[in-house]
């Protein structure tokens, strides 16, 4: 028997042929989750002798970035062993999300030319340190808030569930942040480059900002997946259509490739759009279908080398056979990306 704790994350990697009129001769991995919010006592029989099928997923994990995971945080040991344990035991492609709820860490620069990494930098290196030699996806998702026309607060403070303005700090959880959707600059290129410059920070040594001053960090790390946003459905995380974010998502990977080509070495692969909830045909038709499709990219051959979704599940019944519904969610994104070709 296995007691699963509230919130526990299951994921699977699934590697799927596209067809024909999608992007062709591309193996696409699809990192989807399932949040359960419910805590279960279950006894599983396990009959190691007799083959059913073979499973050709990958066991991994989510990992969403919370202040505690800072130095000075509680459960900053713990929470870290627990990453570190897993992938031990095999645990790969293992996706850090360092998130809008949370500013503070997730974004270096709250403010017009003001740029500070100290509690980005602990939250990621804390990650890769727990990872070891696992594969891993990074996604950095957090822009400024002073870049988004329709911000209601010039000064990037954050309005909690009670609508009082709170500074920004570390440990601030600001669930409202991302509720904005029109950037001051539309052709999106004011936050591509906030991203590329957090990218830079990470694995240029460090990088130069408009006012042509210097930051220096002497990172060069090379990521493995480079996520770019988080469930763009939402409109916590700035509502997007699959239009507008195929054309972010081309733009970002541009600069990042530019980037590389200049020091001739290998990019990341890419990863997204990260839908949430996304387990119904309708949503899965309209994103997944046009974001593979390889007309709607400028240009056409901007590699995506993973799409990703994840799905929020709650179980009424605490038995295993009550539990078997929950992956219907990733069941129902499956069948409805074969009706795709």
């Amino acid at each position: 028997s296995k007691l699963l704790p509230v919130g526990w994350i299951l994921a699977a990697l699934i590697e799927i042929t596209p067809a024909s009129n999608m992007i062709n001769q591309l193996s696409l991995f699809l990192f989807a989750a399932l949040t359960l919010f419910c805590s279960v006592h279950a006894t599983v029989t396990i009959y190691w002798t007799h083959t059913l099928t073979t499973a050709q997923t990958k066991p991994s994990v989510l990992v969403a970035a919370d202040p505690e995971w800072l130095q000075s945080g509680r459960l900053s040991t713990t929470a870290l062993s627990a990453i570190a344990n897993l992938t031990q035991e095999g645990l790969d492609y293992v996706r850090l999300l360092n998130f809008n709820i949370f500013p503070g860490i997730s974004c270096p620069q709250l403010r017009p030319y003001e740029w500070n990494f100290t509690f980005a930098d602990q939250i990621l290196f804390s990650f890769l340190n727990a990872t070891g030699n696992a594969t891993t996806i990074v996604d950095i998702e957090t822009s400024p808030l002073f870049m988004w026309q329709d911000t209601k607060d010039i000064n990037a403070q954050c309005a909690d569930a009670s609508g009082t303005n709170r500074p920004v700090l570390p440990s601030t959880r600001c669930p409202f942040y991302g509720n904005v959707s029109q950037p001051r600059d539309s052709s999106w290129q004011e936050i591509v480059d906030y991203f590329a410059n957090v990218y830079s920070w990470y694995t240029e040594g460090g990088f130069v900002d408009k006012l042509n001053r210097s930051h220096t960090s002497n990172y060069h790390l090379n990521f493995d997946y480079w996520e770019i946003l988080n469930e763009v459905n939402h409109p916590r995380e700035h509502d997007m259509t699959p239009q507008s974010y195929t054309a972010f998502y081309d733009r970002m990977v541009a600069s990042i490739q530019a980037k590389h080509a200049l020091r001739n070495t290998a990019p990341p692969k890419f990863l997204g759009p990260s839908l949430g909830g996304g387990s119904n045909s309708k949503t899965v038709v309209e994103w997944f279908g046009y974001f593979l499709n390889s007309s709607n990219h400028n240009p056409s051959t901007t590699p995506i080398d993973g799409i990703s979704f994840h799905a929020y599940a709650s179980c009424t019944d605490p038995s295993p056979v009550g539990l078997e519904p929950i992956f219907s969610h990733t069941d129902n994104i499956q069948k409805a990306m074969l009706t795709l070709g």
